[in-house]
């Protein structure tokens, strides 16, 4: 019964290596514990992350202005419109920077300029303003685990082992010790010889993407350098990759301690700049995630637990472990710190695979991860049920990277060339153009979740507290002084459940904000209700 979900955890071995195995991210969490109330407030503190959607997007894929069939940043400035009136807050770039594209583009070959694919430095700082002219935020994917070979602080340390920057990457007279941790999927050999300098070096990834040495100060502050930059340039935060890997200490690569102190001086650098974000891609145990957000790390860490336990609640029915995910990251996040809700990303199946292929599976999910505590990533096409791709340039994560589907003509409004990679199927459908003009459709959906996300202080911000429900239904309190929201939440494909809550004196009748319609009744400040299969409410006093 696990098809889908072992499909993805099939993708994770042969090509994906940013986020935890399925299997293993489920077994971390542990049983489900006793569904008693559960009140905090998580989310209460400053900073525009708290308040608003990130919308993750690939430049290459979004839309092309020059009809060579690649994205650059003037087709996504043309965009710009779609994410303001969607009601988005920000944006997150996947890499843009200059690469060889071995990585796709997670292969960095200079920190400080702009793929010419994409366009100029003076390209982007046009897509900021224009950005920040709407009310978005841009995040840019900074990459800092390693470079490409090619980048030029690597020829540098190749070139001489006294050199200043000799010591930038991680050396060895002979091939070191291999990670417990292992990315199988990027072969087994963590250490190539490079004949330049007659020495090994150290690489989790692929051989052209050299690890860098934290140890060396210099490139400490050459990395802090960099962000520092884009900083002063205006973007309003990163998303780090790999964030757990920085600093080893054999056999263990991950989560060491060198590695939160370079983090807390990361945001030192951040908070200079005043309201900066800091969203980190950490795998995988949950106690060890959560353990890089808070007031002097990163701001929000990516809770991946939460999103196949979001899968497993869809497709199956039961959301017990979504439930359980739920109350342990309000428990355990720390302060100052907050968890970030997505239902995919650009290094997995889409949510149609994965998840659900019809339309009411993906509002209800949509519904939950607009609603939840912690702040929610939307990865593009999303929006509009995009499904994957068939083929790939680099490897079959591209399934999950084909160009946006703006409306239904052969080349979905992406380009007026060739597109770099094929579209997925269903573009006659899955489109912007013709889901905007239809009511009832996915991207209405979203739009109507995240205006009233927009306007709710209870849904931004508000203390989270659940109840006790069915295994197939989630029933949860936000809980704000400016008006509280109870959310119910029925995963059952099929059937009825009755649901019901203690509400306060003087609510007389509840009314679902998606829909406009009075739900249940209320007696005796109790409200009741019978809800219907894949039905989400977000409900408020009449």
């Amino acid at each position: 019964m696990w098809s889908a979900s072992l499909a993805a955890g099939a993708w994770y071995g042969r090509g994906v290596r940013r986020l935890c195995w399925i299997a293993a991210a489920l077994s971390a969490c542990g049983p489900p514990g006793p569904k008693v109330p559960v009140t905090s407030a998580l989310t209460a503190g400053e900073g525009w992350h708290r308040r608003v959607a990130i919308y993750e997007l690939s430049v290459r894929s979004y839309q092309d202005s020059d009809g060579d069939g690649i994205g650059d940043l003037r087709g996504l400035i043309q965009r710009l419109d779609h994410l303001a009136e969607l009601g988005v807050g920000a944006i997150w770039l996947m890499p843009m920077f200059p690469s060889p594209l071995k990585d796709s583009g997670y292969d960095v070959a200079d920190y400080l300029g702009v793929h010419p694919d994409y366009g100029t430095l003076e390209d982007f700082e046009r897509l900021l303003g224009e950005a920040h002219r709407r009310g978005l935020k841009v995040m840019l994917d900074l990459v800092v685990n390693h470079t490409s070979t090619e980048h030029e602080w690597f020829q540098s340390s190749r070139a001489s082992r006294t050199g200043e920057k000799a010591d930038w990457y991680v050396w060895s007279d002979g091939p070191g010790p291999g990670c417990e941790e292992s990315n199988v999927i990027f072969g087994e050999e963590r250490w190539t010889f490079d004949p330049a300098r007659g020495q090994y070096y150290f690489h989790q990834f692929f051989s052209s993407q050299p690890d860098l040495n934290y140890r060396s100060p210099e490139l400490a502050e050459a990395v802090l350098g960099v962000a520092r930059r884009w900083l002063e340039l205006g973007v309003d935060g990163f998303r780090l990759d790999v964030p757990h890997q920085y600093v080893e200490n054999w056999p263990k690569c991950w989560h060491q301690p060198q590695t939160l102190a370079f983090h807390q001086r990361l945001r030192e650098e951040v908070d200079k700049a005043y309201d900066r974000v800091l969203l980190g891609e950490v795998c995988c145990g949950r106690e060890e995630v959560l353990r890089y957000a808070g007031s002097d790390r990163l701001q929000l860490v990516f809770y991946f637990v939460g999103m196949h336990a979001t899968w497993s609640a869809v497709k199956w029915g039961d959301a017990s472990k979504l439930a359980e995910h739920l109350r342990f990251a309000v428990q355990n996040t720390p302060p100052g710190g907050l968890h970030a809700n997505t239902l995919g990303n650009h290094d997995i199946f889409r949510t149609p695979t994965t998840m659900a292929a019809e339309a009411s599976g993906l509002k209800l999910a949509a519904t939950l991860q607009m609603t939840a505590p912690g702040a929610p990533v939307i990865y593009y096409g999303e929006e509009i049920g995009m499904r994957d791709g068939a083929t790939w340039a680099v490897d079959i994560r591209d399934y999950a990277r084909t160009p946006m589907q703006w409306d239904d003509t052969p080349s979905a409004g992406f380009t007026t060339g060739t597109p770099w990679l094929a579209l997925s199927e269903g573009t006659a459908a899955l489109n912007v153009r013709v889901q905007a003009g239809r009511e009832g459709s996915l991207l209405s959906h979203y739009k109507r979740l995240l205006a009233l996300r927009n306007r709710s202080l209870a849904l931004q911000e508000g203390a989270y507290e659940p109840l006790a429900t069915q295994s197939s239904s989630l029933v949860f309190w936000r809980r704000h002084p400016a008006g509280d929201r109870l959310v119910a939440l029925h995963f059952g494909a099929s059937g009825t459940i009755a649901v019901r809550a203690e509400v306060p004196e003087g609510w007389s009748a509840l009314v679902d904000e998606l829909s406009g319609e009075e739900v249940g009744e209320v007696r005796g400040a109790v409200w009741t209700a019978t809800q219907p299969a894949r039905a989400g409410w977000v409900l408020k006093p009449r």
